[in-house]
């Protein structure tokens, strides 16, 4: 593909999997695959220095279990519950360890913590309260008003 300012090559397998891609600018993504299809290796170079070398663990189901950044050695972990739905993801970079929950409960409400107490749902699923905001509804179902619990808290802006 090709237009007068950039330009696109993609590379495919013998199943019609992409496994590079060449832009315009110099930039080119490697991606290997094992035998299932499933991306296993994924490097980054741009004008011939590399930018991103990033490393997939499969395990049963095809659940991912482990990202690694090869260039810096941060490492996701991803763990799920019995239903097969992604639960946590765990970033390691140095010494920190940051854990991220999307928990959900029996009928699907999620919630970012394992005990699943940080939010509050109503009928249909409508998210009631959550740690910084409450949340009201018209008649039908649609999100009129997003109000802060506390409203003398300064709270960076979305953008």
């Amino acid at each position: 593909m090709q237009s007068s300012d950039w330009s696109v090559s993609i590379g495919r397998d013998k199943s019609g999997l992409e496994i590079q891609r060449e832009l315009s600018g110099g930039v080119r993504v490697t991606t290997g695959r094992d035998m299932l299809g499933r991306v296993v290796r994924r490097d980054i170079l741009s004008g011939g220095a590399e930018q991103s070398r990033m490393r997939y663990h499969w395990g049963m189901g095809n659940r991912l279990h482990r990202k690694v950044n090869e260039r810096t050695g941060e490492t996701v972990l991803f763990d799920y519950d019995s239903w097969d739905n992604l639960f946590r993801a765990d970033y390691k970079g140095g010494f920190e360890v940051e854990s991220i929950y999307r928990a959900p409960d029996a009928i699907g409400n999620l919630f970012r913590t394992p005990e699943r107490k940080d939010r509050k749902y109503g009928k249909g699923g409508r998210l009631l309260e959550d740690r910084k905001y409450s949340y009201h509804y018209d008649g039908e179902g649609n999100l009129v008003l997003k109000q802060r619990l506390r409203p003398d808290e300064t709270l960076a802006p979305l953008w």
